[in-house]
């Protein structure tokens, strides 16, 4: 029924707008704290800071629960699984390989003491915020639009992946391009 798909329409808009209220940190009552302060990883590193972002960490649970697609059986889950891991290892090679051939990483091994609290604020809120929108949100919506137009069946991957380097424009053109 048209009435229902138009009230669909405005709840996800709805919550799209939420959503972006959260990852521009523009909806009161969060306090983000700073868990890293001026830690220079590497003698030539420019100082890190980080802040635990529990609004954009809220965006992307929002997101998840009321607009991204989720594996309806495990045997869905085990179908996913495989060609994911394999697009996961592939990515990581390219890109990390990219960014070493381009000089904008080194290789550097370390474990600082900060590394931990690092990888899980930046998995549990970066990370599941960024793919919840821009995969489970912009990729999703795109793919239906475009499912029975066989030609543009990529367009929703391009049109993500494109967005997503955008959203990334304040690290410079390398960043964008390595996003």
């Amino acid at each position: 029924n048209a009435g229902n798909r138009w009230l669909k329409v405005l709840a996800d808009l709805a919550v799209l707008a939420l959503a972006l209220g959260l990852a521009l940190h523009i909806v009161p009552g969060f306090r983000n704290p700073l868990v890293i302060e001026g830690v220079r990883f590497g003698p030539d590193s420019s100082p890190f800071q980080q802040r635990a972002n529990f609004d954009k960490g809220a965006m992307g649970l929002l997101l998840l629960a009321l607009m991204a697609p989720r594996a309806g059986s495990l045997g869905e889950l085990r179908r996913i699984a495989r060609p994911g891991l394999l697009v996961t290892l592939v990515t990581l090679v390219v890109v990390l390989g990219t960014a070493i051939a381009m000089g904008y990483v080194r290789w550097d091994p370390k474990w600082p003491p900060e590394a931990w609290t690092f990888l899980a604020i930046n998995l549990l809120f970066t990370c599941v915020a960024e793919e919840a929108f821009f995969r489970g949100v912009i990729q999703e919506r795109l793919t239906q639009v475009f499912e029975h137009h066989r030609r543009l069946a990529g367009l929703p991957v391009v049109v993500s992946t494109a967005l997503f380097g955008l959203a990334h424009a304040s690290g410079g053109l390398p960043l964008v391009a390595l996003a």
